[in-house]
């Protein structure tokens, strides 16, 4: 199924047509995502064999057609995990290390983040004073988010 096709769809402009054609290639978009998925382990496995010879950390399989690029990144350094969506809180180690070894190994940010949802951020931004506005319109907008489209199955 092509461009064209979806161009013929939407120009024949009958709502129900172009519904259920949205559905189809929405179903064989995922079949397409499931088979590619499910060949990637391939791809890995004949990745780490060659990368093991010539110590690659980028390596192209050749088909006719084009290539599969895998790519090994670097490890990471991450806090341990302690479970579904749960992680090691690494500020209890500043009390129990040295300042230097905590200083050395982590850096602790400050993060800002918005309190409310945009309605009730204008709602309060509303009653404030013109010059906190004025100043807040400096630094903070409200933008419109794009509307979500889900296909059904």
């Amino acid at each position: 199924m092509t461009t064209k096709q979806t161009a013929e769809i939407l120009a024949f402009g009958n709502k129900t047509a172009i519904v259920d054609y949205a559905i189809a290639m929405n179903r064989v978009a995922k079949e397409t995502e499931a088979e590619v998925a499910a060949l990637k382990p391939y791809f890995r496995e004949q990745a780490q064999s060659e990368a093991a010879i010539t110590g690659d950390s980028n390596v192209y399989i050749v088909g006719l057609t084009g290539a599969v690029q895998v790519v090994f990144p670097a490890p990471t350094v991450k806090a341990k995990s302690l479970g579904k969506d749960k992680a090691a809180d690494l500020l209890q180690l500043e009390a129990q290390l040295p300042a230097e070894v905590f200083n050395s190994l982590f850096r602790k940010k400050t993060v800002v983040e918005f309190a409310d949802d945009a309605s009730d951020y204008q709602a309060k931004l509303s009653k404030l004073p013109a010059a906190q506005q004025a100043l807040l319109k400096n630094y903070v907008e409200v933008v419109d988010s794009t509307p979500r489209v889900a296909i059904g199955k």
